[in-house]
């Protein structure tokens, strides 16, 4: 299952920490999935996510019983910097 997981760094509802233990969790087995963390963002990130450039395309791409693409493994940074 394609996964792309969105998480704000300052969520009081699902914390940090938790998603990105359950990230390095779900490396730790290959699965491929993208993650995008936003700086100084709590839960209410939907906006931010649904504007990401390659969401679209991303979705898109996606077929069933093909792997999905996976990120590069600094797009916590990227979208930091985005939201700067």
């Amino acid at each position: 299952v394609p996964l792309w997981l969105f998480q704000g760094d300052m969520d009081l509802t699902v914390p940090v920490d938790l998603v990105r233990t359950m990230v390095k969790q779900l490396r730790r087995v290959n699965a491929r999935l993208r993650y995008t963390e936003y700086h100084k963002m709590n839960h209410e990130i939907w906006d931010r996510a649904f504007s990401e450039p390659d969401l679209v395309a991303w979705l898109a791409a996606q077929r069933r019983g093909t792997p999905a693409v996976a990120a590069p493994r600094n797009s916590v940074l990227a979208a930091a910097k985005r939201s700067s």
